[in-house]
This record gives C-alpha cells, sequence and structure tokens, in this order.
C-alpha cells in the first residue's frame, strides 16, 4: 500500500550510518558544547590520530570532558571537581570518541542539554557548526534501526508488522542517507520526527530488537 512497485534487496551489514543527536549540546564555561562522563576505556582521536586524556587535573579525577569551538577550532577540556584544563585547541574538523576500535562493540556516553547521560551504541563525533559544535553519532545501521524501530512503533503490534517496519525504516534511513550525502550535510539523518526517531540504548525493547535481526539487511 505504502511503497508499490518495489522489491527486496539487500545492503552490506557492515553499512555505516551517522546521526546528528538533539538535545546534547549545552552551555558549559569554556563555551558551548559536548559533554561526556570520564571513564577509563574512553579514547580521543583527531583525523585517525590518539590524542592522550589526563586521568585528573588538579589532583583530582577528571569528571568530564568538554568539547567546544574555540577561535582556532575545536578544543578539548577535561574537567575535576576543583579544575579544568585545555587538553588539546586549535583542531580543525572533528574529533571522534570511542570505547572500543571496531563500531559495533563501541559505547559512548553523553550527557544531554538537560543533565541526563545517554549512551550510544558506536563512535560519537564532535563536528564544528556554523557557532557551536554538532553532535554525530556513528555506528553500524544495523544497531542504529534497533532504536528506531523500538522509538517509532509499539512493542504490542504482531511480529510481522514489527518485521514490516524494520524493512521500511531501513530503506527510509538509506535514502536519506543518500540525498543527505549528496547535499554534503554534516550527518546522513536526524534523530526526532522530522526524520525517524532514534534513541540511546536504553530505548531499545526486545520485539522491536527481534524484527531487526529477522529482515538483516533487507
Amino acid at each position: 500500500f505504502y511503497y508499490p512497485g518495489t522489491h527486496l534487496a539487500e545492503v552490506s551489514a557492515k553499512r555505516q550510518i551517522t546521526v546528528g543527536l538533539s538535545g546534547i549540546v549545552r552551555s558549559t564555561p569554556q563555551g558551548s558544547g559536548v559533554v561526556l562522563p570520564a571513564r577509563s576505556d574512553l579514547r580521543l582521536s583527531h583525523k585517525g590520530n590518539p590524542v592522550a586524556l589526563p586521568r585528573s587535573v588538579g589532583g583530582k579525577s577528571v569528571s568530564v570532558f568538554r568539547v567546544v569551538r574555540g577561535s582556532g577550532g575545536l578544543e578539548v577540556w577535561a574537567v575535576s571537581s576543583d579544575k579544568a584544563t585545555k587538553v588539546e585547541g586549535g583542531m580543525n574538523g572533528s574529533v571522534r570518541w570511542r570505547t572500543a576500535a571496531a563500531v559495533d562493540r563501541s559505547r559512548v556516553a553523553v550527557q544531554s542539554a538537560s543533565g541526563t547521560t545517554r549512551v550510544y551504541r558506536g563512535f560519537l563525533e564532535v563536528v564544528p557548526g556554523s557557532t557551536s559544535v554538532l553532535a554525530v553519532n556513528r555506528l553500524l545501521l544495523e544497531h542504529y534501526l534497533r532504536s528506531v524501530v523500538s522509538s517509532e512503533v509499539p512493542s504490542s503490534w504482531t511480529d510481522a508488522a514489527l518485521r514490516a517496519q524494520a524493512v521500511a525504516a531501513r530503506s527510509y534511513a538509506l535514502l536519506a542517507q543518500v540525498n543527505s550525502r549528496a547535499a554534503n550535510r554534516a550527518y546522513d539523518i536526524c534523530d526526532t520526527t522530522s526524520c525517524q526517531v532514534y534513541s540511546p540504548i536504553s530505548g531499545e525493547t526486545a520485539p522491536e530488537v527481534a524484527a531487526v535481526k529477522a529482515t538483516s539487511r533487507q
């Protein structure tokens, strides 16, 4: 009914997608930016090169890292309960946060503008915007869909309906990706009802995840 004249095809299981995250950029003493809770396995890189992160500032453990846009490019700050220090500055282009080298194994926590902590699959990339920064989640398309189908439809739907929704959501995301890249946008798709609703890992529910797995790559 909704997609006449179409046929099933397959996409690579390794296909990645980038999602622009809303409600993440917040005000900090160093400027408007992105705040990530510190953890022992958190890693930062810029243009493929690792950036060393301190574990303590002013004799106390680092609690969060902040990424803001400075006059010369992105700046990364390490913050403890007493002090903040600049880790790196003048970085042109984006930076990438991860907890594992493989995108399917990495999980990154980030603070929302309201102060709650969200955990996303894959990598978190901070991209310079016109006046501030953008938070972009890079992850596998199949992992992205787990949250999308869970956020878009209720678990009470039949298994067949959930599978149909998974195929539709995958198709929609791929079309959005093609259009976004043709327009040279900073990310492939947004996370709101303007695109498809995408939530952190906490938003994933079992029936929808099963539907995504059952229709993998379709």
